[in-house]
């Protein structure tokens, strides 16, 4: 069933994900415990703001790619 909340919520007690979900690049794998936010996530939630400033705005998109863009590279660091 779909969320009525235009927001992704983690609580303070969300356990996250299993490691051996998700193909973890081998410098990262001793640092880390659980996944709580996946990439695909920021990505799909990245497009539907640019999807949602687009109809509610009317700004131009190419306006709008540059932050956007920037955005996912910074969350992939």
């Amino acid at each position: 069933m779909a969320s009525s909340s235009p927001c992704v919520v983690i609580s303070d007690d969300e356990q996250g994900y299993d490691l051996d979900l998700f193909c973890i690049p081998k410098h990262y794998a001793d640092d880390l415990d659980r996944v709580y936010i996946p990439h695909g996530l920021i990505l799909d939630r990245t497009e539907r703001l640019a999807k949602e400033v687009y109809t509610h705005t009317d700004i131009a998109p190419q306006i709008c790619k540059a932050p956007l863009l920037t955005s996912t590279r910074c969350a992939a660091l």
